[in-house]
């Protein structure tokens, strides 16, 4: 053998089995490589977008989708297929060269074939007078489209407005340099929510094991699609988060998840139905589907929609704890800046002593509260100042049908930061609420040492019941001249008012009701004789717009108690913050009345202008405002206030006489008198 190895035959046998063994593993190196380069350029394809204006305007969408592509290749983040190549296709397909539906979205995507098309609507336009020349507003909508799934996973919704320009400035120009500034804003808001995709690890059952996590900007109730290739293999939503890995629980099973697959989350887009009254977008937010609420919490609201019919006359809700919240400026008697978020319980939980906590989110602080609040009330402030307090974490985990947390899970203690004036914001509600552990499908019917029954009960009583018969029982009974829900211990229930809440206590030879207090009643239905309290954190509901706190605009001239006989010029200052895109409008309001009610109120016509040029802190001034002199005849003294209000804040600050703006403090003028008529000779 060695003879073999060390002739010229045999050296050239080694060196050819050597090379066979190598190209392989140079070839898996280059396939890896290639394989890379790939994934590393999604293709994007943009069409046309729609122009849903009645004012029309021929070319505008062709500028919104030109305007858009040329933002997405400034990012260098995707290979854009080129508008002569979609427009082909387009063409091929029989396809409209605008206002594609859908499905018809999907297959171009497929044909051309990208993983991502991108398009939209000018909802539409305006060209308005401001600050002494012309500003166009137009409202924008994008919406980015995963062709696997067909789902819109991104996008954007916004108003965006061209300089203000005077001169002979045409239409045209200054609506297609709204429309860019509108797709620079729509791209950064869509690269802002762009999340890099998660990749399957490994499956349980249902759910699944994902490598991205809160580092990543994976946050719990996110609905995610899985993708395998270019086909869609399930719908999922997030349930846990970690710093570096998430668990997906599967909503829409399409075939079975396995490690390797694609995980993408989506984010709604808003609809835009047009101007408002105020020339603002009329925005409507997009009502979750569902997909972040797990059947913990769907049974749980089923059980208590039940015993509002039985108990309640039938009274229906439904599946979010808090509905219609909204997020208002405003400031604080002490002139603090601040924002009231304000909110309504849904209708189950109404009146009802099951409202542990409020917690309440800021979109600069989305993983912990900037503000807590008692369960009985509907409302909190948000000011300047920095604030500490104790929260509770559930981790991301909405309801539950298990009695996981017999306490409030995770006692965290938070130091909050105040609002910055000038900075707008969002904010969500989240409700920690309670229930019996009896009450739960998860936890079993049996309790202290009896057997326990669930059914409606007929004989000595007519009634719901629920328990065990030696540790007590929970329901609705009636017989034996008690009426009333008996809660533990086996004791007859006794109802009654509270501070306008229906409660039930037990052991009522000791308890004065009439002193007892909604803390008490709370404190009661917790650790008293009904079994276990059980704790659960329902999901975060957004309020439907921002809110911008501003401090108090500073009035400069004319002076507090200056003497006017001119038209006055009135001087204030600016009360913009450091975000350059918000638009601060102010009105000037005179009043003969230093309180400014309705009907002694008056906003000049030139009273009203908006700012979106000006530094903060800078000085503003409006136009000699004739109506200073010549309104409310008779009167001495005239009073003036400066309002601002961002914009775009939905639906603005907290009204004062019907009027959505921050207000300054009043300054007055007095107004010379006519001299007296001499007397006569």
């Amino acid at each position: 053998m060695r003879r073999l190895i060390d002739s010229h035959p045999g050296k050239a046998i080694c060196a050819g089995l050597i090379l066979a063994l190598v190209i392989p593993f140079l070839t898996f190196a280059s396939v890896v490589k290639a394989t890379a380069q790939v994934e590393t350029q999604p293709t994007w394809a943009v069409v046309e977008f729609q122009n849903l204006s009645p004012k029309g305007g021929a070319g505008y969408g062709k500028v919104a989708s030109d305007a858009v592509s040329s933002e997405l290749a400034k990012t260098n983040k995707y290979a854009l297929e080129s508008p002569e190549t979609v427009s082909r296709k387009m063409t091929e397909l029989g396809y409209p060269q605008t206002g594609l539906r859908p499905d018809q979205l999907v297959r171009l995507g497929q044909n051309i074939p990208v993983t991502t098309i991108v398009s939209g609507q000018i909802v539409d336009w305006q060209v308005i007078s401001a600050g002494g020349g012309k500003q166009a507003d137009v409202l924008l909508r994008v919406e980015v489209r995963d062709v696997a799934s067909g789902l819109m996973i991104n996008g954007a919704a916004l108003k965006a407005s061209s300089s203000i320009r005077g001169g002979e400035v045409s239409d045209e120009t200054l609506v297609n340099e709204a429309i860019g500034a509108g797709a620079f804003q729509a791209v950064a808001d869509i690269i802002g929510r762009q999340l890099p995709r998660a990749s399957v690890l490994n499956t349980i059952g249902n759910t699944a094991l994902i490598n991205r996590g809160s580092r990543s900007g994976f946050k719990a109730d996110q609905e995610v699609v899985v993708t395998r290739g270019r086909e869609q293999v399930a719908a999922a939503v997030v349930r846990e988060v970690n710093p570096d890995d998430s668990i997906i629980a599967v909503t829409r099973p399409i075939k079975g998840i396995q490690p390797g697959d694609k995980v993408q989350v989506i984010f709604a887009v808003p609809e835009l139905k047009g101007f408002d009254k105020r020339g603002n977008a009329d925005i409507v937010r997009p009502r979750s589907r569902g997909a972040g609420q797990n059947a913990g919490l769907i049974t749980l609201l089923i059980i208590v929609g039940i015993a509002a019919f039985l108990l309640g006359g039938g009274n229906g809700g439904g599946q979010d704890l808090v509905t219609n919240t909204i997020a208002e400026a405003f400031v604080l008697p002490d002139d603090t800046p601040a924002v009231k978020i304000s909110w309504r319980p849904d209708a189950f939980i109404k009146g009802n002593a099951q409202r542990f906590q409020w917690q309440v989110y800021r979109s600069d602080s989305p993983f912990a509260p900037v503000i807590i609040a008692p369960g009985n009330t509907t409302e909190a402030v948000d000011d300047a100042r920095p604030r500490t307090f104790t929260w509770y974490d559930f981790q991301g985990i909405i309801g539950g049908t298990f009695c996981d947390n017999t306490a409030p899970a995770n006692p965290t203690t938070a130091n909050a930061n105040g609002v910055t004036p000038g900075t707008p914001y969002t904010y969500s509600v989240e409700l920690v609420y309670s229930l019996s552990a009896l009450d739960l499908p998860g936890t079993g019917t049996t309790t202290g040492g009896g057997t326990g029954t669930t059914g409606i009960t007929t004989g000595g009583g007519t009634g719901l019941t629920t328990g065990g018969g030696g540790g007590g029982t929970t329901g609705l009974t009636t017989g034996g001249g008690t009426t009333g829900r008996t809660t533990g211990g086996g004791g007859g229930g006794r109802v009654a008012t509270v501070e306008g809440e229906e409660v039930v206590v037990t052991a009522d030879d000791v308890i004065d009701m009439a002193n007892l207090t909604y803390g008490e009643v709370v404190a009661l239905r917790q650790t008293g004789g009904g079994g276990d309290r059980c704790y659960f954190a329902s999901t975060k509901v957004a309020t439907r717009g921002t809110a911008t706190p501003f401090v108090r605009p500073a009035l400069r001239s004319p002076a507090n108690n200056a003497i006017v006989a001119t038209a006055p010029v009135f001087t204030f200052t600016s009360v913009k913050g450091s975000v350059s895109s918000v638009v601060v409008e102010y009105v000037l309001q005179l009043s003969d009345d230093p309180t400014f009610p309705k009907g002694r109120t008056i906003t000049p016509a030139d009273g009203k202008f908006v700012d979106n040029t000006v530094a903060p802190g800078a000085q503003l001034s409006t136009k000699p405002i004739r109506e200073a002199l010549t309104a409310f005849k008779g009167a001495e003294f005239v009073y003036w206030r400066i309002g601002a209000r961002n914009v775009n804040d939905v639906p603005g600050p907290v009204p004062i006489n019907g009027d959505r703006y921050v207000f300054s403090l009043p300054f007055r003028f007095q107004r010379p008198t006519d001299p007296p008529i001499p007397p006569q000779q």
